[in-house]
């Protein structure tokens, strides 16, 4: 209809609109076509406010990738945008999604400083939902960091914006990280329950993403307690919703989550079947962040196995894209297994190298076993210094 009344505006933003439902499928090629024509449209009849827009959503289909570099290329473009005419609103958004290629990065401490600066603005223009997301993501940081008490302080302060201002599928959404707060602290039955009630408001609200990852979620608790049956099943439930609303991301997140199933049961041929699947959704839908743990977990088989040929040929892909992406669990993950390797079968120095660096994500990220890194590497300098 925009185009047949030549309606420009009203036609660049409905191809932004569609994009955003392919973006929601995880079918980023389609997804970055509607915008690129939105965009060109913007530009011709000089709708700045559209030309912001369509950066940051350019840039939130490249972080979904794991292309962080591009990513943070659009979204200062957009920034910039948004500052030059005045919108407010764009602003505050656009900082929250900075702050989130710094988060997968690794660099808390700047990601803060964003999201700090993005919760200012919303709330000085009163902008309630997306104090509540901003608070909800500042609770990330301190997830990410184990300082749970202040995570946990974020998130019920996000809770109860959500429930001021009716917002469900925020509420959903802060239930679940609130769940994840206790599953990291090991409490299994009270993630559980904060869990099932996030499943029951995605559920209520016709929430599907939300539906399949919270169930994701709930199937990670009854993996880490041994009832890998219940963790299957859980997954299966939220495997078939991934698929039923084209959800590539989700399907390829859930396929890699299935595979640990068989992992833990020791039928590594079933396993690695999963990984496959897993594999090409992620490669095909450009998801760089999934690649590293699709190819990490290819690898545990491969040294499960003994097969180290392929274990390196996994390991070094995995390693490889970490380091394009610097993601920091990815660096972490894989560079504490592929450094130990590396030292085992006599390459030392590059062993002893992956392993620093591990060592240092893990001491700025507060991640688990980084003391254990730690230790290697100390005993590895103690060695060069008495030689």
């Amino acid at each position: 209809i925009f185009q047949e009344i030549g309606n420009k505006e009203g036609e660049g933003t409905t191809l932004n609109n569609i994009s955003q439902i392919y973006d929601a499928r995880g079918d980023y090629d389609t997804a970055l076509d509607y915008l690129k024509q939105s965009f060109a449209i913007c530009q011709e009849i000089g709708d700045k406010s559209g030309e912001g827009a369509t950066l940051n959503n350019i840039g939130g289909i490249y972080r979904a990738r794991g292309d962080y570099d591009t990513a943070l290329g659009y979204l200062k473009q957009s920034l910039a945008i948004c500052q030059e005419i005045g919108n407010k609103e764009g602003e505050g958004a656009t900082l929250n999604n900075i702050s989130q290629i710094y988060h997968a990065r690794g660099d808390y401490d700047t990601a803060l400083v964003y999201l700090k600066q993005s919760f200012a603005i919303r709330q000085e223009i009163g902008d309630k939902s997306g104090e509540g997301a901003t608070l909800n993501n500042i609770s990330q940081i301190y997830h990410a960091l184990g300082d749970y008490d202040t995570a946990l302080d974020y998130l019920k302060q996000s809770f109860a914006i959500c429930q001021e201002i009716g917002n469900k599928e925020g509420e959903g959404a802060t239930l679940n990280n609130i769940g994840g707060i206790y599953d990291a602290l090991g409490d299994y039955d009270t993630a559980l329950d904060y869990l099932k009630q996030s499943l029951a408001i995605c559920q209520e609200i016709g929430d599907k993403s939300g539906e399949g990852t919270t169930l994701n979620n709930i199937s990670q608790i009854y993996h880490a307690r041994g009832d890998q049956d219940t963790a299957l099943d859980y997954l299966k439930q939220s495997l078939a919703i991934c698929q039923e609303i084209g959800d590539k991301k989700g399907e390829g997140t859930t396929l890699n989550n299935i595979s640990q199933i068989y992992h833990a049961w020791g039928d590594y041929d079933t396993a690695l079947k999963y990984l496959e699947e897993s594999l090409q959704i992620r490669k095909k839908s450009g998801d760089k962040e999934g690649l590293i743990f699709t190819l990490h977990d290819m690898a545990m088989i491969d040294l499960k196995r003994e097969n180290g040929k392929s274990y390196c040929k996994h390991e070094f892909e995995a390693y490889k894209i970490a380091v394009e992406t610097n993601n920091a669990e990815g660096l972490f993950n894989v560079g504490c297994v592929l450094g130990k390797f590396l030292i085992d079968t006599g390459e030392k120095e590059k062993g002893e190298a992956i392993l620093r660096r591990a060592y240092e994500i893990g001491l700025s990220a507060n991640l688990p076993g980084t003391e254990e890194i730690g230790a290697i590497v100390t005993k590895l300098q103690g060695e060069k210094l008495s030689q």
